[in-house]
């Protein structure tokens, strides 16, 4: 499994039975078929998306963003996120709701999933967002409550990455 492969697993679902399903509504919406055909533009799509999202990250800094900015951005990037979920969603069959995946069948594609990250790359993981969690906490004890945002997020993260590790 590639990073490609990766990252199209945090929005195409392949359920127990063998059919690869989009469900961008949640778990309550609509339900859609993504059959051959439509599969390579969701890959599209994902890395292009990500690609730009991690560039703005980056960039955001030097752009003079602050954290208005940053707000911003998220705002942007979620209504973009759906946005593009309706385009693409246009024109795919809808299908019933998979069946529950037993705990044997999560498992299975959870390590399938970590094999195509990496362990390197989970730890590298890992260890980014356990020092972005200490930044919000040197920034707590500074009396800045700004770092709470990233000591929560980011310790969920890490409370996630290191989970996946002992699974894999």
């Amino acid at each position: 499994m590639q990073l490609g492969s990766v990252l199209e697993a945090t929005i195409l679902y392949r359920a127990p039975d063998g059919r690869t399903v989009f469900r961008p509504w949640g778990r309550r919406g609509s339900c859609y078929l993504v059959d051959g055909q439509a599969r390579p533009r969701f890959g599209w799509f994902v890395r292009v998306y990500y690609g730009l999202f991690f560039a703005v990250i980056i960039l955001m800094p030097f752009l003079g963003g602050g954290v208005s900015g940053v707000w911003i951005a998220g705002a942007i990037w979620a209504l973009g996120f759906y946005a593009a979920f309706w385009v693409l969603s246009r024109g795919l069959p809808t299908t019933d709701p998979p069946a529950k995946a037993t705990r044997e069948q999560r498992d299975a594609a959870l390590r399938q999933l970590n094999r195509g990250m990496g362990k390197p790359l989970l730890w590298t993981l890992e260890l980014v967002s356990l020092s972005l969690v200490l930044v919000g906490a040197i920034g707590l004890l500074q009396g800045d409550l700004r770092g709470i945002g990233p000591v929560l997020f980011f310790g969920a993260c890490a409370a996630l990455f290191g989970w996946q590790l002992r699974r894999s």
